[in-house]
């Protein structure tokens, strides 16, 4: 059987390539381009809805596939953007395609889409139904989990985007990241200083996200 670690194995086959801050995955109207999974940096994904604005649909950190939701069509619909230079390995969509021949490939890749359309729906629910305060303390700390090994949350960090795209992401003010980030640096959660989170207290996330957060399955 094979694991999602032997599955990462057969990206790193290839070679990473290397992108720097504001250079594109793809773009929307891109032939789909398979799985990639980054090496090192950060990659955001957004599409243009149909009033020409741009939302945001997640952020990528190391050791996460990017294009999982890309995968059952022949085209891109949305973007991939690099926010922070990064190398990635990409699996294209023909060998991807040659490998899902095989029932434990097939099995794997479904497995991360039937995530992928998990988490989707947490974040629709959070968008809907919480707080400014509780989304964006789900956000710090949903990063702060996926920033650490599997099962660890990570204390010191730099958060991967800027505070107006986690409004965007999120579907609060810009104005509201700020003053909701210095409530919980009041609560005692953590200590922040431009985009550096330092004493992370996950007591106290846990707390101020009303029990909301994702629940993930496997580490990245």
């Amino acid at each position: 059987m094979m694991s999602r670690g032997q599955l990462q194995d057969v990206i790193r086959q290839s070679p990473p390539r290397q992108y720097r801050k504001k250079q594109y995955l793809w773009r929307e109207g891109d032939k789909c381009s398979g799985l990639w999974l980054i090496k090192y940096g950060v990659v955001r994904t957004f599409y243009i809805n149909a009033t020409g604005i741009e939302q945001i649909t997640g952020f990528y950190l190391p050791g996460e596939y990017v294009g999982i939701d890309e995968l059952p069509g022949e085209w891109h619909r949305g973007y991939a953007l690099v926010t922070a230079d990064c190398a990635v390995h990409q699996l294209p969509q023909a060998q991807l395609d040659a490998l899902m021949e095989t029932c434990e490939v097939r099995r794997q890749v479904y497995q991360l889409m039937s995530e992928c359309l998990y988490l989707n729906r947490v974040r629709v629910h959070q968008l809907r139904r919480l707080s400014a305060g509780e989304k964006l303390a789900g956000f710090i700390y949903d990063i702060a989990s996926r920033s650490g090994f599997p099962g660890s949350v990570l204390k010191d960090f730099r958060l991967p985007a800027l505070r107006c795209d986690i409004a965007n992401y999120t579907g609060v003010a810009p104005e509201t990241v700020t003053r909701e980030m210095l409530k919980m640096v009041d609560a005692g959660a953590f200590l922040f200083s431009g985009k550096y989170i330092t004493g992370l207290r996950p007591a106290v996330m846990e707390t101020l996200t009303g029990d909301q957060l994702p629940c993930r399955s496997a580490g990245p």
